[in-house]
């Protein structure tokens, strides 16, 4: 399948932060997009509006005419015993999840993923912004409300090399497809941003959770990059001779990227990446919070190993202000 080719895609349970990502990649195809969700208000909501995306309220085989190329479902709302999923099926248009997809859409491009229990959506928020304030007309599906710095959190540039995403190590569909949504994906460059014992309904123990993240890592190309984030003990055993291109970011020194001279002032991080060789760059970021300085380095790797140049990185990072529903600030009230 070539998903960028068709015609009419209609998600079942548009209103999902993966969904809408997606919706909005198809949008910008040409694509005619429906789409199908609960009438509760949601984070998305605004996003879709914004972007001319209008949905139906409830689920049924009414909300498929007119007939549609594909139909996308989510983990929400029954899956694929969703009623309109299964009307689909019955009047034999495909039906794939959501993960299948994104890998559809991810495969036209060399695709930059970024996978680990926590950091996902601001790392690949971050490798967006760079390489969109560096002009690399990025294309990039992030399962967050919005990103401020892009405007969208879902883009599909016909022009541009890279697809940014997130790489989750939760499985397609418990019970129906139990493969981890990451190895759907064929990431040239990946990034790990830490690896724990999540998901215990599908990694009974952690050793079930490296080998799966391993798994991953194996399928990076020779000429491709894992960006690993060594302080992590997981991380580090997981890698253990994996004959696959490795550079090492975190605070502990022997990594390839050492983050140094971290300093909070008010609304502001900043902080020092020190290379191997002594070179160091310093970043400033909007965001708050030691694990930031972590994210942005990742993200500065990736941009590093696209040949951007120190001072577009540092440009791009410094542009970045953050994610919906991630560290957000909502307002002050009485100095607080």
């Amino acid at each position: 399948m070539n998903i960028t080719t068709l015609k009419h895609i209609h998600f079942t349970g548009i209103k999902g932060v993966g969904m809408t990502s997606l919706a909005l990649c198809a949008k910008d195809l040409g694509i005619k997009v429906t789409g199908s969700d609960t009438d509760e208000l949601f984070v998305t909501d605004e996003t879709l509006k914004k972007n001319g995306v209008s949905w139906k309220v409830g689920f049924s085989e009414k909300n498929l005419k007119p007939r549609p190329d594909l139909v996308i479902t989510t983990g929400a709302h029954g899956g694929f015993q969703n009623p309109e999923v299964v009307a689909a099926k019955n009047l034999s248009i495909p039906v794939i999840p959501q993960a299948q997809a994104l890998a559809e859409f991810a495969k036209e491009k060399d695709t930059l993923a970024v996978c680990g229990v926590g950091g996902k959506s601001t790392v690949s928020a971050m490798i967006a912004t760079i390489l969109d304030t560096a002009s690399n007309s990025p294309s990039f599906a992030i399962g967050v409300g919005d990103i401020p710095s892009l405007g969208v959190p879902g883009k599909f540039d016909k022009d541009g090399k890279e697809f940014v995403c997130e790489a989750d190590e939760f499985v397609v569909s418990p019970g129906i497809d139990d493969t981890p949504k990451f190895l759907l994906l064929s990431p040239k460059i990946a990034v790990v941003t830490n690896i724990e014992h999540d998901h215990p309904d599908v990694y009974p123990e952690i050793g079930d959770t490296k080998k799966a993240f391993r798994k991953f890592f194996q399928k990076i190309p020779q000429d491709g990059l894992l960006v690993a984030h060594t302080d992590n003990k997981n991380v580090t055993e997981t890698i253990k001779e994996l004959d696959t291109p490795i550079q090492s970011y975190g605070m502990n020194p022997g990594v390839n990227w050492q983050i140094t001279n971290i300093l909070f002032e008010e609304e502001k991080t900043l902080f020092s990446i020190k290379a191997k060789d002594g070179h160091t760059i310093d970043i400033v970021l909007q965001v708050p919070g030691e694990f930031n300085t972590l994210n942005a380095t990742a993200a500065f790797i990736v941009g590093k190993q696209l040949g951007i140049s120190d001072e577009k990185l540092v440009d791009g990072l410094r542009v970045y202000s953050g994610c919906r529903r991630r560290f957000e600030k909502i307002g002050e009230k009485n100095g607080i």
